[in-house]
């Protein structure tokens, strides 16, 4: 009895917390963790395209070129339909061509990022994968930021008089 009542209350907060969620699904912090998932996937696409890539006997700079924009294109389509799924969202090429150009932007943070430090910093030319995860939480604070303001906003109403 007395655990058919715990598992009745852990249920219970289980379907409050899944509640809470979803009518919040698009409130920031919570868009950040979709946005953060997706970024996980992407990462999981680009491993698997860049590995493929050259088995098929693409040169490894090759192969990270195709696995990156595989990976970006992977990403803003994932962010389309569930990070930002409650935007009216534009023409798919143009929000496509925006994010591609965010992209390039967020690169340059992250690599930028992990060469200054790597090649500045005694502490990062010893320790290159946290100059490594700092570039990238850089990159995705960057990606976030233009995703969430300029690529996927929401589009303003036309009205007519």
């Amino acid at each position: 009895m007395f655990y058919q009542s715990c598992n009745k209350q852990r249920e219970s907060a289980l379907i409050k917390g899944a509640r809470l969620v979803s009518q919040n699904q698009n409130w920031l912090p919570i868009r950040f963790i979709k946005f953060g998932l997706v970024g996980g996937s992407g990462f999981v696409i680009d491993t698997i395209v860049y590995f493929a890539a050259q088995g098929l006997g693409a040169h490894h700079s090759a192969a990270r070129v195709i696995s990156y924009w595989c990976a970006a294109t992977n990403n803003w389509f994932l962010n389309r339909i569930f990070t930002f799924n409650d935007v009216s969202h534009e023409q798919t090429f143009q929000q496509w061509l925006k994010y591609m150009a965010m992209c390039c932007v967020s690169f340059v943070l992250n690599w930028g990022c992990y060469y200054l430090l790597t090649t500045n910093i005694p502490f990062f030319i010893e320790n290159k994968y946290i100059a490594f995860l700092l570039g990238i939480a850089l990159g995705m604070v960057a990606n976030f930021t233009i995703s969430h303001l300029v690529i996927f906003r929401e589009k303003a109403e036309v009205q007519c008089k």
